[in-house]
């Protein structure tokens, strides 16, 4: 099975392309959605007839200082200990993602979907975090205005 976080599992080793170049595309793909023409184009705020909205900073903000807070529980408590907790921030993107009242796209659902899918360890965890502050720093780099 390979490994989502490293590049050397012994060793701990994080890929370097998820704190840069797959950090960048995917903060890249929160805020926007190829058209029909194949162009770039910034996701709208407010669903219309994209399928998708945008992520907003209020809402990576929230989900990230939740992350955070979890690797502290993780750090005083264990890891057993904050391991149903991680599972249930999927509970909690899926009902952000809801078409109903969409407030966060499908995209970010499937990355925090994904990354909990491959958190096995406290230093799975590490690395999640990492990972999310690398894309947190791409998403605030693309100067999208609220």
């Amino acid at each position: 099975m390979q490994n989502y976080f490293y590049q050397d599992q012994q060793r701990k080793i994080i890929k370097a392309e998820l704190l840069s170049t797959e950090a960048q595309r995917l903060a890249k793909g929160f805020l926007y959605f190829k058209n029909k023409q194949g162009e770039q184009e910034l996701r709208p705020k407010k669903k219309r007839k994209v399928s998708d909205i945008r992520l907003t900073s209020s809402q990576i903000r929230k989900f990230f200082n939740e992350v955070k807070h979890l690797q502290s529980l993780c750090e005083a408590r264990g890891f057993e200990w904050v391991e149903p907790l991680l599972k249930m921030l999927k509970a909690k993107t899926a009902y952000a993602a809801n078409p109903n009242s969409q407030k966060i796209p499908k995209v970010f659902k499937k990355f925090i979907d994904d990354c909990i899918d491959n958190i096995h360890s406290p230093d799975d965890l590490e690395a999640f975090v990492k990972h999310f502050e690398a894309v947190v720093g791409y998403f605030y780099g693309e100067g999208v205005k609220e």
